[in-house]
């Protein structure tokens, strides 16, 4: 059952250990940052490991139930955590300028069939987080008030953006000032 968080009651809509808002404690149990967030978890579903792991780093294996498990000493600015495809419960930090696609050298490397090598590219402007996709043979969209709109330009991210490349629905959230509300 989630729970909204008690320091600035944002509801992640999942169950969470540690707000992707704020990165106040929500549940109790919550692993040490240096912890590797993909131990195992009898109760939580399994979730493949990625080509490249770290502890707190991009592409960082999550487990659906501790989804949030956000290290605040990468000083990121947003992340995306995956709502569907073969991705699904994997978080991924943004940097100043993260790939996305299919290829294993994609910062964000994602499994999905669907989607490109280089499907897009999210960069930080000094102020927020704009998304571009890179012409990819199935596009991009963004799905908002149950409508899906294809992106066909420049997009500023903010705050629970939901974007679908191929079977895949990333979902932004800022942290520290990383995206406008």
């Amino acid at each position: 059952m989630a729970r909204a968080c008690p320091a600035c009651r944002f509801d992640p809509g999942f169950e969470a250990i540690v707000c992707p808002r704020c990165g106040a404690q929500i549940r109790a149990g919550v692993l040490p940052p240096q912890a590797d967030a993909a131990a195992p978890n009898p109760s939580a579903p399994t979730v493949a490991a990625p080509a490249r792991r770290s502890a707190s780093g991009p592409g960082r294996t999550i487990l659906a139930s501790d989804a949030t498990m956000i290290d605040k000493r990468t000083s990121g600015r947003g992340c995306f955590i995956a709502l569907s495809g073969p991705d699904s419960g994997r978080q991924f930090m943004l940097e100043d300028s993260t790939s996305i696609g299919r290829s294993p050298q994609a910062t964000v490397s994602l499994q999905d069939p669907r989607i490109s090598e280089r499907h897009a590219q999210v960069k930080w402007t000094g102020s927020q987080f704009v998304y571009q996709d890179l012409q990819a043979t199935n596009g991009s969209f963004l799905l908002t008030g149950g409508r899906r709109r294809r992106l066909s330009g420049p997009h500023a991210l903010k705050d629970d953006d939901e974007i679908e490349i191929g079977e895949t629905v990333l979902r932004f959230f800022a942290i520290e000032g990383g995206g406008r509300r």
